[in-house]
Parts: C-alpha cells; sequence; structure tokens
C-alpha cells in the first residue's frame, strides 16, 4: 500500500474518531441541560393550596367544590348542596400565619380576609390516601 492510501485511511479514521468523540459529547451536553422534574409540593404547601382552594371556591359561589375539599365530602353530603344561580364573587383570600403537621394531621392557622374584614379561621386537615382534605372548620 502507499503512504498516500495509508495516509488517506488515517485521516478517514482519524475525522470517525473525532465525529463519534464529538457526537458522545453533545449527547452528555443534552442529556445535562434537559430539565429535572420539578420536586414534589410539601406537605405544607398541598394543605396552603387547600385552605387557599376552600376560600378561593367560596368566594366564587362554588359550593360544592368548596364541599368536595372536606374528608366527610360523601355523595349524600354533596347532593345536599346546591349551587346558587348565577355569579356569586364576594372577594376573599386566606392569609394563612401558620401550619403545624403531626404525623397525618394539621392544625391551620389562617384568617379570611373579605374586603378588608379580617376573622379567623382555624382549620384542621387530614390526609387521606396521600391527600390532604378538611377535617374541621370553625363552627363544625
Amino acid at each position: 500500500m502507499s503512504d498516500d492510501v495509508m495516509s488517506a485511511r488515517m485521516r478517514m479514521i482519524m475525522w470517525l474518531g473525532a465525529a463519534v468523540a464529538a457526537a458522545g459529547v453533545l449527547v452528555g451536553v443534552l442529556a445535562l441541560a434537559r430539565p429535572s422534574p420539578p420536586a414534589a409540593p410539601s406537605d405544607r404547601e398541598l394543605i396552603e393550596e387547600q385552605v387557599r382552594g376552600y376560600v378561593d371556591d367560596l368566594s366564587r359561589g362554588a359550593f360544592l367544590a368548596a364541599v368536595g375539599r372536606s374528608c366527610s365530602a360523601t355523595p349524600v353530603a354533596r347532593s345536599a348542596v346546591t349551587e346558587p344561580p348565577g355569579e356569586v364573587v364576594v372577594q376573599s383570600t386566606a392569609v394563612i400565619n401558620d401550619v403545624t403537621i403531626t404525623g397525618s394531621s394539621a392544625v391551620v392557622d389562617a384568617v379570611l380576609d373579605t374586603r378588608g374584614v379580617r376573622t379567623d379561621l382555624p382549620m384542621r386537615l387530614e390526609k387521606h390516601n396521600g391527600d390532604w382534605c378538611i377535617s374541621d372548620l370553625p363552627g363544625h
């Protein structure tokens, strides 16, 4: 074999090796650049979401949705709730001061703010089948 043929083969092997190496680097960079899935929300975040969702449901007049956040939301309890006709909006928000979690129970120190009028809104929640539900509200 002539030196020219040998040299051409070596160059081709080197180019092929460089292309394989570059492809490996590219695959590695793409694997590292792929965003990792978001972390699962903490129990505290899930509890706060339930409390805020409950108040939001009531604000919108979505009473059936609010009842659905209760641990005792049986089909009978749901059937006893009637949605008001038309759109009901009483702008309220939940201000959460503290959440104390003990195992599968939680106590929430919250305040209901309705157009600047603040009312204590303590709640108890329980974890059932991995989901937090409202087990006790004021007056119950």
